[in-house]
């Protein structure tokens, strides 16, 4: 069903609480079993608000905000998470569809356009991607987001669906990561004193500095892997 794609991608892709989203399966089961019995009349929006129910623990329980575009209407529904995580008061109508491009870091900007155009023109049915956006505040973010795309009969597009989480805290640590490992690096091959880096089990040189090439007479190539 076209209508439940933002649920399924969610559901799909947030990590879920097992024993709590089992208790409002069960109680969906119910509420369907209940509507197919002879003069039990369908109750949609009980179904409805259970199953609302669901797809908030799934987002929660990962850490993910959802969003739900229709190409056919033009809305676009915005998971209240989807409102935190760049930045707006959960409800603001400044934040649209297309409005949300506004507020990805120019650098990143292009790279997002290309690779939705590409899904779209192309018959992808996936996108995803990891970019920076700038809060109203002015703050930076990191972003990973992934969108599934459902189409019509005719292979048009007709819903566009999926989460988005902040990846900042990781994209710093591995900022972290990489000036530590630049700032060893320069230490190592700088240093006065032959150093030198070996597996454990085969004690096979990975990497040595040029002090510890020239003590043994040897170029840094020539010792690497002995």
């Amino acid at each position: 069903d076209v209508d439940d794609v933002g649920t399924q991608v969610a559901e799909q892709l947030a990590c879920e609480e097992p024993a709590l989203i089992g208790e409002i399966d069960d109680a969906i089961g119910r509420e369907e079993s209940h509507a197919t019995r002879p003069g039990s009349a369908v109750r949609p929006a009980r179904l409805a608000t259970l199953r609302e129910r669901r797809l908030t623990l799934a987002l929660r329980s990962g850490g993910y905000a959802a969003w739900d575009h229709d190409y056919r209407t033009g809305e676009t529904y915005n998971s209240p998470e989807f409102y935190d995580l760049l930045g707006f008061d959960r409800g603001n109508k400044e934040l649209t569809f297309n409005s949300v491009n506004d507020l990805v870091h120019p650098d990143d900007r292009q790279k997002v356009e290309d690779g939705y155009r590409r899904m779209l023109t192309e018959g992808g049915d996936v996108f995803e991607t990891e970019y920076r956006i700038i809060h109203p505040d002015g703050r930076v973010r990191w972003i990973f987001g992934r969108g599934r795309v459902v189409r019509g009969a005719d292979g048009q597009p007709v819903r566009y669906a999926g989460v988005d989480i902040d990846v900042t805290e990781r994209r710093q640590a591995e900022e972290r990561l990489r000036e530590s490992e630049e700032r060893f690096a320069k230490a190592f091959h700088s240093a006065a004193h032959p150093m030198s880096i070996a597996t454990v089990a085969e004690q096979r040189y990975i990497d040595v500095n040029q002090a510890s090439a020239d003590a043994v007479g040897l170029t840094r190539e020539q010792v690497i892997g002995l």
